[in-house]
Order: structure tokens, then sequence, then C-alpha cells
């Protein structure tokens, strides 16, 4: 999968099977173009002379030293929608992967096969969300790439080991329903082998990720003063190459044996007959709706995989072997290419939301911890009332003991003056 989408437009033209001049694959680089960076430089011009009225403008030439890029990509309304989708594509990521990884790893009766690799599932996801999404929101809404060389390829190639281990863990997790209900019990795969699997699963996605670390490096244009995080690979059909490469391994196999598993653990379920008595209606009818359960889950998980990931596949298989127009391209780099990748990321925020909902135990646990949590903050919430009640009491009754004291004390204090003030008076009347 690939996850550097500020090189798609700069790249896409340089397919084989690209139009114009650009259809030599033995073109030196020199003279090949970027029409990323040309359609930047226009945009720059327009920006310049909206501003200006065209007052830069001499006898029809532009001057190039005023070539500035606006800051953001869109309008700002555009570039809202596009921080909130994020914002909350983030949030549900994060919120949800912490809590399935925290409550899988705070109770034992949990620590199954199934559950680890829920576990890495999660984990793989976390990474999606603090690495990929930051890095891709910030591209995504302006031109310049403001993070340096080694983030730009260190950056883009851990996206691709988290994105990788994802996939190849949601095939971890469909082998092993297949062998806990197809295979019974001699096919079931134990801790031990669950391990390796694990560590396969991370030894192949930092090796299905290492070229782009190899090709990527930074660019800065002079002209539009900016820096780009681009690819740049010996020949141009080596990107086609490696496109289509991850197509097939990151994709096509993933679904075809999800798919695959998915269909025997759906076709075995329901032709298996029961293991109790189903004499009665209601134990017939108990069973089949934990039949229809156990399939729905397994169609919500294949359908949200291709609905989440085909748009961006298809959009690196079209940009990389259709003949497109630059026009066309602008489009998918603008419009298209955004919103798929928010799918893209959106599949991440909803793995723990739909194993999480069809994990009986792991939705228990959850929803007992969530009871635990909301009882506790009723009892903090009534405590703290209870402590202002008995505090309003204390203080309504020292309010009513200061002033029976002050009372007290204003009757001691007024009755000597009293008493002294009329026997001066006498005093003084005498003498007079």
């Amino acid at each position: 999968m690939r996850v550097d989408c500020w090189t798609i437009l700069a790249f896409a033209t340089e397919s084989p099977h690209a139009t114009s001049s650009l259809q030599d694959p033995l073109e030196p680089q020199s003279e090949i173009r970027d029409i990323r960076l040309r359609w930047m430089s226009e945009v720059a011009m327009d920006e310049a002379q909206n501003s200006s009225n065209g007052s830069d403008f001499i006898d029809g030439a532009w001057n190039a030293t005023d070539e500035r890029l606006p800051p953001l990509k869109h309008d700002l309304g555009v570039t809202v929608v596009i921080v909130l989708g994020y914002v909350l594509v983030f949030v549900m990521c994060v919120t949800g992967n912490v809590l399935v990884c925290a409550i899988i790893a705070k109770n034992r009766n949990l620590h199954t096969v199934t559950n680890f690799f829920i576990f890495n599932l999660a984990l793989a996801d976390l990474l999606v969300a603090l690495i990929c999404m930051p890095v891709t929101l910030v591209y995504t809404i302006i031109y310049n790439w403001p993070f340096g060389d080694v983030i730009c390829k260190l950056s883009i190639f851990i996206q691709g080991v988290s994105v990788g281990a994802s996939v190849f863990t949601l095939v971890a997790v469909a082998t092993d329903r297949y062998f806990a209900v197809v295979r019974v019990p001699k096919g079931k795969i134990n801790g031990k082998q669950a391990t390796i699997i694990i560590s396969v699963i991370w030894i192949l996605s930092v090796s299905v990720s290492v070229p782009q670390a190899v090709v990527l490096h930074t660019e800065y244009n002079p002209e539009l003063d900016i820096v780009s995080c681009t690819e740049r690979w010996s020949e141009p059909t080596d990107r086609a190459h490696y496109t289509l490469a991850l197509f097939i391994l990151m994709f096509v196999l993933p679904l075809l044996t999800i798919g695959y598993m998915y269909i025997r653990i759906a076709t075995n379920i329901w032709y298996r007959p029961a293991t109790i008595a189903v004499s009665t209606r209601s134990n017939t009818e108990q069973a089949d709706a934990k039949k229809i359960w156990v399939i729905k889950m397994l169609v919500v998980v294949v359908i949200l995989f291709v609905v989440c990931w085909l748009p961006l596949q298809i959009i690196a298989l079209v940009t990389d072997f259709g003949q497109l127009q630059e026009d066309t391209l602008i489009v998918i780099y603008m419009k298209v290419y955004p919103a798929c990748h928010w799918l893209f990321y959106f599949n991440s925020a909803m793995n723990p939301v739909v194993y999480g909902y069809y994990n009986k135990n792991l939705r228990r646990i959850c929803n007992e911890k969530l009871r635990k949590h909301k009882a506790k903050q009723t009892r903090k919430t009534g405590q703290g009332v209870a402590y202002n009640l008995r505090d309003i009491s204390q203080a309504s009754h020292l309010l009513k003991k200061d002033t029976s004291v002050n009372t007290v004390q204003t009757m001691v204090n007024s009755t000597p003056d009293a008493s002294v003030n009329t026997a001066q008076t006498m005093v003084n009347s005498t003498q007079e």
C-alpha cells in the first residue's frame, strides 16, 4: 500500500503509459517535466496576480521572483472539513485501539491466540494513527514538506510497515478462525505458532517497505520556494512494478485469502449440526441466531476491508498505468486522493469497533469496565454532593454559633459602656 500520497501526481506521469513526451521510458530524467510543479507554478501565478491585480506582468512576461504559493492547498472551508475529518478518525482510532490493547493486556482470560492477533492488529492500527495520520494531514493541506529529509524517509517507511502489519494481521485473524472452526481440533494454532506468525508479519512488513525508504528524499524548488518529499526511481518502470507488486501482495492476496477462509467458515457453521438438542423451537432459533451473528461479522469484516482499501488501490494503479491528462491528474491529486486516503484511515478506526463488538468476551469486559468507571464517577459525584451538604450544614451551624456569641458579646460590651456613660453624666451634673 502506497502511503506517500504527495508524490502521486509528480511521478504518475513518469509511467511509460503516460501521455505526451513522457511516454518514452528511456527519456532522461532531466527532460521529464513535473506536472505537479508546473501546476503549482500556475497556482502561484494566479495567487500573485489576484493579490497584485496583474501589476507584475510586463509585456505578458511573468516575474518568477514574485511566484508564491498560497499557504493552503484548498479553500478555508474545505481545509476545515479535512482537518475535522482527520481529527475525528484520529480520536476514534487512538481511543478504540488503546482500549482494546489495555483490556486484552490486563485480563488473563483474554490471553488467547485470537485475541493475541487482535492485540497486534490494534497495535498496528495505533501506529497508523500516531505516525501516518498527522504527517498525511499536514501534507494534504499545505504545499511544503516541513519535516526534513530524515522524517521523509523514516515516516513513510514506518507508515508502510504499520499498514503492512495491519493487513497481514487481518489475514492471520482469518486464518486462526479458519483453523479453529473448519479444521478442529488438529488444525488449531497454538501460542508458539502465533508468536512465530506475528514475527513473520512484522518482518514481511519491513521487507515490503524498504524500497520506499531507499527512493524517498526531499527536493527543493527554488522558483516556488517549497520542499517536496518525493520518490526517485532509477527507471520510471520500477515505480509501476513496485505499485503492482504492492497491489497484489497487500490487497489481492489478502482479500482472496480472507474471502475464501470466511466463506468456508460461514458454510461450515451454517451446515454444522448443533451440538445440543434442538428438539424445541426456541433452541433451534437460538442456534440459528448465533450462526447468523457470526456470518454477519464475517461479511462486515470483508466489506469493510474492500470499501476502505479498494479506492486507494485503484488510484495507485490508474495513476501509474493509466494514460491520464494533466487536468485529470490534478483533480485526482486535489480532490479524489484525500477522500480515498481518509477512507483508508477510517478502516484502522473501525477495526477495534468491529472486532470488539463481535468478540463476545472482549465486549463483555469492555462493558464491565465502562460500568465500573461510570459507577466510580457517580460515587465521586455523590460524595461531592454529600460533602457540599455537610459543609453547608456545618457552615450554618457555625454561623448560628457566631451570631449567638456576637450577640452576647454585644450585650456584655454595651452594658458596661452604658453604666459608665450614665455614671459620668451624673458626675458631670453634680459638678455643674
